[in-house]
């Protein structure tokens, strides 16, 4: 049903990685969606939870893999819900970093209680883990490379 048929190994990884990554948003998106809460919320707070010290918008914007002014209005939204706020920085009053608050850290202990991720690869060993992890850094990798070569 679900199947690409095709020669073209190359044509069917490009749709099964697609799938694979459409497919797992979605049940995402679907899991979240009770709490009033996006995948996009959750993968901020997922990158807030897991860095050693408060990021700035810049930090985020890299590490989500959306523009700034995306990011802005995401955390935007996130203010406003009272998931995170912004502050500035101790030594530098230029920048401002997110930190999340009480309300973003209990919404993040629901999130990880939930294993969404978990599940999503609880059927693959740690080798296999390791291997996929691999795997998609050097495929995020060579994207980041065509992006440098078509922006010159």
């Amino acid at each position: 049903m679900y199947d690409f048929v095709s020669d073209d190994v190359v044509a069917k990884t490009w749709v099964l990685l697609n799938q694979a990554f459409n497919a797992a948003y979605t049940a995402t998106s679907k899991k979240l969606r009770p709490w009033g809460i996006s995948s996009q919320q959750a993968h901020v707070l997922l990158v807030l939870s897991g860095s050693s010290s408060p990021p700035t918008c810049t930090e985020i914007s890299r590490i989500v893999m959306r523009k700034p002014h995306t990011v802005t209005a995401l955390l935007n939204g996130m203010q406003r819900a009272g998931l995170i706020r912004r502050v500035k920085d101790d030594h530098n009053h230029k920048l401002v970093r997110v930190v999340m608050t009480k309300k973003g850290k209990e919404m993040w202990k629901k999130l990880v209680q939930t294993q969404l991720a978990i599940n999503m690869i609880s059927f693959l060993s740690s080798d296999e883990i390791q291997q996929l992890n691999s795997t998609l850094e050097k495929l995020r990798d060579a994207a980041f490379r065509q992006l440098e070569v078509g922006a010159r």
